[in-house]
């Protein structure tokens, strides 16, 4: 329950007439230190904690089973499908990337010449 203060309170660096108790705190849907990852954090946890379900399956298919059945659930469950996820999520990161090499490749032309042609000689 958010309760009203005369002083001025911050949130998220603006100024708001309110005060929060402790269990209603906001919680930020962005971290500072997520920016320039291919996704948030958020999905590195994901992924190790599907890795970690992933692993005890394998231990214990492998004291039950065979080794193979082991390595298979630990490859098939595990390792391909989350690799393909992490590679589709990283996909928006990566085209960002691209665009940003190559608007760096292009130089801008001094002012009233063309551009060079890329055929063209010297």
């Amino acid at each position: 329950m958010c309760i009203p203060v005369t002083g001025k309170s911050m949130c998220r660096g603006r100024p708001v007439p309110y005060r929060c108790r402790p269990d209603t705190i906001p919680v930020p849907t962005r971290f500072p230190h997520t920016r320039g990852h291919s996704f948030p954090s958020s999905m590195h946890i994901v992924a190790v904690a599907w890795l970690f379900v992933v692993v005890l399956m394998a231990a214990a298919e492998a004291q039950t089973g065979s080794l193979w059945g082991a390595l298979g659930t630990l490859v098939l469950y595990g390792l391909l499908p989350l690799g393909i996820v992490l590679y589709l999520m990283a996909t928006p990161a990566r085209r960002r990337a691209r665009a940003a090499r190559e608007a760096a490749r292009v130089e801008p032309a001094p002012s009233g010449e063309q551009p060079a042609k890329p055929g063209e000689g010297e």
